[in-house]
């Protein structure tokens, strides 16, 4: 991962995620990922946002917003966007992932994977709306 020049929207950077997806693995992923909480892996609340945005270009393949809540336990709850080779705006409200409400988020990733392979992700503008 590293913050690059050029972003969505004119922005001066993002954050350019690259690497390989092992084939030896079954559940391989991998991406940045976001605690919001006191410390890693806390609960915070964000339910007065309603909805995860963000801008995101890449290399034409299927990525994945892995959303941890402290009410499902620690598997992912998770949501497909492609990210193709122009920036483009996603949105996507919380009960999309499993109808949660946002009250007791742990983490959220932006994943490549599980399919083995090399990969290039980039995202800008995250936030909660």
């Amino acid at each position: 991962m590293k913050v690059v020049d050029g972003g969505a929207n004119g922005t001066a950077k993002s954050l350019e995620t690259t690497g390989t997806v092992a084939r030896c693995l079954r559940s391989a992923w991998a991406g940045p990922m976001f605690m919001p909480g006191i410390q890693a892996m806390a609960p915070a609340d964000l339910s007065s946002a309603k909805s995860l945005h963000f801008w995101a270009k890449g290399d034409g393949h299927t990525y994945h917003v892995m959303l941890f809540a402290k009410s499902k336990g620690f598997m992912p709850l998770s949501v497909d966007f492609v990210a193709g080779p122009e920036w483009k705006e996603y949105a996507f409200p919380f009960t999309a992932f499993e109808g949660i409400d946002g009250h007791d988020v742990m983490g959220i990733a932006f994943t490549a994977g599980p399919t083995p392979g090399p990969f290039s992700l980039r995202i800008d503008e995250v936030s909660f709306k």
